[in-house]
C-alpha cells in the first residue's frame, strides 16, 4: 500500500550529504526519503523532456530552443507565484526513513485542463512508495527550493539562463588561457 503525502518538506543534511523529504499523510503521519546527488542529477537530465512531452503532446511542433524558452519562464513565473511555508525541521524528532531508489513519474488521470502529475517515490526493495500528486508549477517550485537547498553540489539547473562563453579562434600554434 502507498503512502499518499498531503505534503513534502525538503531540507539537506550535510553530515550525510543527503537532500531529505519529509512526507506528512492526511493523518499526520511523517516519513523522511532521502535522496542522493546521482538521483537527482539523473532526474534532472530527463525531467524537462518529459515535462515538454506533458505540455505539448498535442500542438505543432517547435524548436529545442523555443521549447527551452517556453521552460524557462514557466519554470521562474512558478518559483513567484507557487506559494511555500518555510518552517525548521527539528532533528532530535525521530523519523521512520528510507533511501529513494526510483522516482517514477506519470501524468494523474484526472479530466481537468490542469493537468496533474503522480510522483512515486520508492525504495530499492519496493515495500515503501510515498505518492505525492501536483501540478507541473508546483512541480517546478518543488524543484527550485530544492535546487536552492543543494546548492553546493555540481548540479546543472536546467532551467537557469544559457551561459554563452566567447570564442576566440587563434592559430595554431598560440596557446589561449
Amino acid at each position: 500500500m502507498a503512502f499518499i503525502a498531503e505534503s513534502i518538506t525538503t531540507f539537506y543534511d550535510p553530515q550525510q550529504d543527503r537532500l531529505n523529504l519529509l512526507f506528512v499523510n492526511k493523518e499526520k503521519k511523517q516519513l523522511i526519503g532521502e535522496m542522493v546527488r546521482r538521483l537527482l542529477k539523473n532526474l534532472l537530465t530527463h525531467l524537462p523532456e518529459w515535462l515538454t512531452l506533458l505540455h505539448h503532446s498535442n500542438s505543432l511542433p517547435q524548436t529545442a530552443e523555443q521549447l527551452w524558452h517556453i521552460h524557462h519562464l514557466h519554470h521562474q513565473v512558478s518559483q513567484q507565484s507557487v506559494a511555500v511555508t518555510y518552517d525548521k525541521v527539528r532533528p532530535h524528532e525521530q523519523f521512520e526513513s528510507f533511501l529513494i531508489d526510483t522516482i517514477h513519474f506519470a501524468k494523474a488521470h484526472r479530466n481537468t485542463e490542469d493537468p496533474k502529475i503522480r510522483l512515486a517515490f520508492v525504495n530499492a526493495a519496493k515495500t515503501i512508495e510515498v505518492v505525492f500528486i501536483l501540478t507541473p508549477s508546483q512541480l517546478h517550485k518543488l524543484l527550485g527550493e530544492i535546487l536552492k537547498q543543494v546548492k553546493t553540489w555540481d548540479i546543472h539547473n536546467p532551467w537557469e539562463e544559457k551561459t554563452t562563453y566567447p570564442v576566440l579562434s587563434a592559430p595554431k600554434r598560440e596557446i589561449l588561457h
